[in-house]
């Protein structure tokens, strides 16, 4: 009798400590989905002053990007404030596993993480068409300054658009003033989005 795709999955790991990496592996495998993750080493990278822009894989250094999760959430969802930050890594790590996660980052020269930009990939249900949207782009207020955002967001243009995309989709909050960077960068405002916090 065969073994299911899970008892395969934890078979296969049996021993291993059980880190988010590990267990998005199991996840993915139990799926019986094959690893699909787009290798980072195909991107290269910039330089952009002393900070190194690349792409990495988010399960390798979820840890380095919580701190900056953390800061990115004081800063900008205030709105939501009210709402504990409860981050999903693992459906994270499984997306990436498929193909569907491109993990840019901005590095200083003493490699310290101190910026990046996740891209969710998909495709249109409307038109089929391959397209990037925008989950998070942050960098240290002491980081920020120099253009570096714009070196980060023209890399990560280059990369998604020598993976077929064709569209990008951002979204800004009213609290920082994202939107003037966005037009700089040539992007179009095309939508306004309307939230209701539903009471008990």
């Amino acid at each position: 009798m065969l073994a299911s795709p899970l008892r395969q999955a934890l078979g296969a790991h049996l021993g291993k400590v059980l880190t988010p990496e590990v267990a998005a592996a199991i996840e993915v495998a139990a799926a019986g989905r094959a690893d699909e993750m787009t290798n980072p080493v195909r991107f290269g990278h910039v330089t952009h002053g002393e900070y190194v822009i690349r792409v990495e894989r988010f399960a390798d250094i979820a840890d380095e990007l919580h701190h900056l999760h953390v800061a990115h959430w004081a800063q900008t969802e205030k709105a939501r404030h009210h709402i504990p930050m409860n981050p999903d890594y693992l459906a994270v790590m499984a997306r990436e596993r498929a193909g569907r996660v491109l993990q840019f980052t901005v590095r200083a020269g003493s490699g310290e993480l101190v910026g990046n930009l996740r891209m969710f990939l998909a495709e249109s249900h409307h038109t089929q068409t391959p397209f990037a949207s925008e989950d998070t782009v942050f960098i240290k207020p002491e980081h920020r300054g120099g253009f570096t955002v714009m070196a980060l967001l023209r890399f990560a243009e280059d990369c998604l658009h020598s993976l077929g995309i064709r569209e990008i989709r951002f979204t800004t909050k009213h609290v920082n003033r994202v939107d003037v960077l966005m037009r700089r960068a040539g992007y179009e405002a095309v939508s306004t989005e309307f939230v209701k916090f539903l009471k008990d």
